[in-house]
């Protein structure tokens, strides 16, 4: 029992950081925050006689005024085109043909974790956080199993859990 009980405490201590993130990130998400939300966006003057129109044009434009413009554009939920990461400070080209700068904020960053879109170490974290969480769940109920008086209580909480759940799916 004392296994469980320090596996327990050392994996809830660990994930604590990451799991807050996870709850805050999709609180905020769910109560709409926008997913630009602290990003720093910079107008990028580049002096032309045009305004580049087409992601090419801004390509050459970018690098002729000394940006690192590499890789290829992709197309935003809003239809602007984006160049570079989204995790990183990239550029976005509006339909307008408006060229920015943008440095994400740290929500955008952490919608990017939250999303598993944060690269190979933040993949491995959430993984890890997801495994922790089916055994922080089987070690508490392990925990409280040993102390008889709890017992009901735990068993009628359970099957309100699972009847919530259930009816939530039934209301999809």
């Amino acid at each position: 029992m004392k296994t469980w009980l320090n596996l327990h405490l050392l994996l809830s201590i660990f994930f604590l950081p990451l799991l807050l993130a996870y709850a805050i990130t999709g609180g905020m998400y769910m109560a709409g925050a926008p997913g630009d939300l602290g990003n720093k966006v910079s107008h990028v003057q580049l002096h032309l006689p045009n305004t580049p129109t087409t992601p090419e044009e801004a390509t050459t434009a970018l690098k002729a005024a000394g940006f690192d413009a590499e890789g290829e554009w992709r197309k935003s939920k809003n239809g602007d085109l984006l160049l570079g990461s989204s995790a990183g400070t990239h550029f976005k080209l509006s339909k307008d043909g408006a060229l920015a700068r943008v440095e994400p904020g740290l929500y955008p960053q952490m919608l990017l974790v939250h999303k598993g879109k944060a690269g190979l170490w933040f993949t491995i974290l959430g993984y890890g956080a997801a495994a922790s969480m089916l055994i922080l769940y089987v070690s508490g109920l392990a925990i409280v199993w040993r102390n008889k008086r709890k017992r009901p209580l735990m068993l009628i909480t359970l099957l309100l859990g699972c009847a919530a759940v259930a009816a939530g799916l039934v209301m999809l």
